[in-house]
């Protein structure tokens, strides 16, 4: 059972598997994301975590990511983030 998930995804909405999402509360921890682009965190129900994308992996270099953290909104257990890649 995981209390919150944070997926990763290109512009078209496509998962990224391989990223790492840095999730925090108190203390960060990192975690990868499978291959449907969810990092699943089984950590305690509170408030104000924030997540930001970390790394991507092999394959994304030239992408774009916000690495400000992004808090989770009270009650909320899901989040995606979304890297970018710059128009040619």
């Amino acid at each position: 059972v995981y209390n919150y998930r944070i997926r990763v995804v290109d512009q078209d909405g496509n998962p990224i598997e391989g990223a790492y999402v840095q999730f925090c509360l108190e203390v960060c921890n990192f975690y990868a994301t499978n291959a449907e682009g969810w990092a699943l965190i089984d950590a305690p129900i509170a408030e104000g975590y924030k997540a930001h994308i970390l790394s991507l992996p092999a394959g994304y270099e030239g992408y774009t990511f916000s690495g400000e953290d992004t808090y989770l909104a009270s009650g909320q257990t899901e989040l995606t983030l979304v890297a970018t890649k710059p128009a040619a």
